[in-house]
């Protein structure tokens, strides 16, 4: 499942990336949104797609563009 596809409301654990370009993947490094990551999904706006999320163990929250959340593959907290 992609992030993307997430609804708000969820927790999720990143678990992996569908883009491994360089450049890409140095962006999700400075965000915190490693494989293992647990993060929350706060909103979608409705109007861009674009997705406000909130990294467990931060105090800040962050907006991830629909395409970046298209490329990040995601499990649900409560599977294994």
């Amino acid at each position: 499942v992609r992030l993307s596809q997430a609804k708000a409301g969820s927790k999720v654990i990143i678990s992996g990336v569908n883009d491994h370009q360089p450049a890409f993947l140095q962006f999700l490094r400075k965000k915190g949104l490693m494989p293992g990551a647990v993060i929350t999904l706060i909103e979608t706006d409705p109007f861009e797609k674009s997705l406000l999320l909130h990294l467990e163990n931060s105090s800040e929250n962050l907006f991830l563009s629909n395409e970046v959340a298209s490329q990040i593959f995601i499990r649900f907290n409560d599977e294994r």
